[in-house]
């Protein structure tokens, strides 16, 4: 019998008929279309090719042009931002890859976390996740040396026909996210909710959590196919399903029609969030590791489990929403269901003692600094290149709250406030 991942009741089933002592509900004229990894992005720790960087710092001082060839590949070219955390990003979707390039963070000449591959959803759809893997890691060589996989982030999604959101569904989704976003009921907006929330018209989208733990997007897929201009290719996937009824006339009938509405149910899974399984798959299993595609496979069925019940719709009488319910027991990615269910094993912060000695680093080096009247951006950058970003993480306690992405600017603030201090107190005087 297999395992329910939800801290609540849930409905006898009857096929696609759920019942309680209160109520019954049809879901029979509701279709999962598509299942599957919707985003990924690969991070390497590398040495950079000395060569290929060179090719790129001076591309705008031969050609006035933004393409570029690297060892044969083809590539759009553009300066990257400190928000994101490297300086050059190299898009070819056609071939289904963004590569950022360069740490801000990092000495060029270092080995360090110079290097992240984000795939396509069509690439990702039409691979083999071994193959991809193979394909993303042969990339990475073409910019670096020494590749190591450092991690994976990925985004899991299911497309549902035939669900029309409640209007109280904010109200009965069950979860301890911080960060929340409701839109609807607009004649004409456009948002950019961490890469791929487009509303207009009557759309309603949901957004929970922060992009740095999980976050769960619910969203009308078909206006955002129509919006980016990839409706032709997601209705070739989804005319692939057919309704199955007990009617023979019906039974071979795709399911979806030109025009439906499609939503699309995304889970977001930040790469430090995957660490966190990777610890707990690793108590019964040391030598596993989840830092690539072709390992985080075989985990996603047990990931999506843990997901839906993180973000937990409810029905009334204390009973899991039907809808959430199938998604639960009927989603399956490559045919591989947990044999478990999954929790996160958080990594343990640094003892009392090694934060002593954190403190007292920070402090001595940033008032050595604070006398040779140094700006904070640099003496930031200085701590940050000393190869103890875990050490400060659990510090500043942002292991805890999943937020190692915002190291960089609490740190800067950090050193910023005490730098000001020093200099009131008359330190460089």
């Amino acid at each position: 019998m297999e395992l329910s991942p939800f801290k609540a009741k849930t409905f006898q089933r009857f096929g696609e008929h759920f019942v309680t002592e209160h109520k019954t509900v049809d879901l029979s004229s509701m279709y999962f279309l598509h299942t599957g990894v919707d985003t990924l992005k690969q991070l390497f720790n590398c040495n950079l090719r000395s060569s290929v960087l060179q090719q790129i710092e001076h591309h705008y001082d031969v050609f006035n042009t933004d393409l570029i060839n690297i060892d044969g590949y083809d590539f759009l070219l553009s300066k990257g931002s400190k928000k994101g955390g490297y300086q050059y990003t190299l898009k070819n979707l056609e071939a289904g890859f963004v590569v950022l390039l360069k740490s801000f963070y990092v000495e060029a000449d270092q080995n360090g976390s110079h290097l992240k591959i984000e795939v396509t959803p069509q690439k990702i759809y039409q691979s083999d996740p071994g193959e991809l893997t193979e394909e993303i890691r042969a990339l990475a060589y073409v910019f670096a040396t020494n590749v190591k996989d450092k991690g994976v982030a990925a985004h899991l999604c299911t497309d549902i026909l035939g669900y029309d959101l409640p209007p109280d569904f904010e109200h009965r989704l069950q979860t301890s996210a911080r960060r929340q976003f409701r839109v609807n009921g607009m004649s004409h907006a456009e948002f950019n909710l961490n890469e791929i929330a487009v509303i207009h018209g009557q759309t309603q989208t949901y957004t929970f959590g922060q992009s740095s733990a999980i976050q769960m997007c619910l969203y009308n897929k078909t206006d955002e196919a129509c919006k980016n201009d990839k409706l032709h290719f997601w209705e070739s996937v989804w005319g692939k399903v057919v309704k199955g009824t007990d009617n023979n006339q019906d039974f071979m009938t795709p399911a979806y029609s030109a025009g439906d509405v499609v939503h699309r149910l995304e889970f977001r899974f930040h790469h430090s969030v995957i660490e966190d399984f990777e610890r707990f798959v690793q108590h019964d299993s040391p030598s596993s590791e989840i830092k690539n595609y072709e390992q985080l496979h075989q985990h996603l069925s047990g990931l999506w489990k843990y997901a839906l019940n993180n973000f937990r719709l409810m029905d009334d009488k204390g009973y899991v929403d039907p809808v959430w319910q199938s998604l639960s027991e009927d989603i399956v990615f490559f045919n591989i269901n947990a044999p478990f269910l999954y929790k996160r094993a958080y990594k343990k912060p640094s003892s009392d003692v090694n934060h002593r000695h954190v403190a007292h680093t920070l402090g001595n080096y940033i008032k050595i600094q604070s006398r040779k009247n140094f700006r904070p951006e640099y003496v930031t950058k200085k701590i940050l290149e000393m190869g103890m970003e875990s050490d400060l993480c659990s510090y500043f306690r942002l292991l805890e709250f999943g937020e190692m992405d915002e190291l960089p600017a609490v740190l800067n603030a950090f050193v910023s406030d005490r730098m000001l201090q020093h200099r009131l107190n008359g330190v460089g005087v």
